[in-house]
């Protein structure tokens, strides 16, 4: 009979195991933090370049949980950074979302006419095996940015420091770019006109 009781006993704790089991593979994912987020495989940000209202920037950043000072305070994109020497050229490889960023970018902060002259030299040259260099979109730089600050910057440390933003290939307006201020963590615009830093971005095609 004790045998017996015994028995029972193992199997409702075993049934109650595999339950709370089952409850928290179910469950476990979506009591997760709001700034938590796991990334299965490269997430395809868009490249084509468009026109942006202060709305549409606002809509990005919360649907792809990007961190901006001002207008998604909660939120870090998980990036994964490989650092990577080619052809005596520094690149930053991000795995998570499989774009090829320029370790540093112009060396000085340029207007919209000779940004464009700079990559078309940068392609030119084939930095680091890539002739496929352009500015990012709002999308693709807001993806680098971190909630954490490191040296004061919102950009994980293998950057340079020297490019404290960088303009983007979208616009607000045919006169205004969008761009993004590393050093703030923050979305801004810029004139055609006005000087300002580039840092380039390409695909990374695996070989």
């Amino acid at each position: 009979m004790k045998k017996f009781k015994s028995y029972k006993l193992l199997a409702a704790f075993t049934t109650i195991c595999f339950l709370g089991l089952l409850f928290f593979l179910m469950l476990g994912p979506a009591c997760k933090s709001k700034g938590e987020r796991s990334i299965t495989g490269p997430i395809k940000l868009r490249s084509d370049y468009k026109t942006l209202t202060e709305e549409d920037v606002i809509s990005m950043l919360n649907k792809n949980g990007f961190f901006d000072k001002r207008w998604n305070r909660r939120e870090s994109f998980p990036n994964k950074f490989e650092l990577k020497t080619i052809n005596g050229d520094q690149v930053l490889i991000d795995h998570a979302t499989g774009l090829v960023w320029h370790q540093s970018g112009s060396s000085t902060p340029l207007s919209f006419e000779n940004a464009i002259e700079w990559l078309t030299d940068l392609n030119r040259r084939q930095y680091a095996g890539f002739s496929t260099w352009r500015f990012p979109t709002l999308e693709e730089a807001a993806s680098i940015l971190e909630k954490k600050t490191y040296k004061l910057y919102h950009v994980d440390p293998l950057f340079s420091r020297l490019q404290y933003s960088t303009r983007t290939g979208d616009v607000f307006n045919p006169v205004r770019h969008w761009g993004v201020s590393f050093q703030y963590g923050s979305m801004f615009r810029v004139g055609v006109n006005e000087e300002d830093f580039v840092r380039p971005v390409t695909v990374y095609i695996p070989k």
